[in-house]
């Protein structure tokens, strides 16, 4: 079994804590009111200490999102948008930075939901703008 994690983060010239810029899809998305958040990361978790896992991450989300809980139980993971399979979950670690998204299951006969395709071009148009590529792209039909 291998663990994937993502790039070791980059030192921050930031006061503002550490954070994982979260998207909450769907019924995920229901449960939080939220389509996304920035999550401050654990005091307890610079690099030299105990790193920080998608585990983790459930836990504190369902402590802070109750109803979202239930939700975390079936929903697959996304970090910088590359899935994360369910043998890798619970060694993922989490870096200052990373995007993550909560993708809860979906019936295959539902079309997405004008939030869900707003949300996902915001996140193409985000990582389009870190690249450097600019904007240009037209939004998708």
């Amino acid at each position: 079994m291998s663990t994937s994690s993502s790039p070791p983060p980059k030192p921050s010239t930031s006061t503002q804590p550490p954070v994982l810029h979260l998207l909450f899809f769907a019924s995920a998305q229901s449960a939080t009111r939220l389509s996304s958040l920035d999550f401050p990361l654990p005091s307890s978790s610079p690099p030299s200490s105990t790193p920080y896992t998608l585990p983790q991450l459930t836990k504190d989300l369902a402590s802070q999102f109750p109803k979202l809980a239930s939700v975390l139980e079936t929903s697959s993971w996304a970090v910088n948008e590359e899935m994360v399979g369910e043998e890798e979950v619970a060694g993922w670690v989490l870096n200052e930075g990373d995007t993550v998204g909560v993708l809860p299951p979906v019936s295959v006969n539902l079309a997405p939901r004008e939030d869900d395709i707003d949300a996902i071009f915001t996140l193409r148009l985000y990582n389009l703008l870190i690249e450097g590529r600019g904007a240009q792209s037209p939004r998708p039909s």
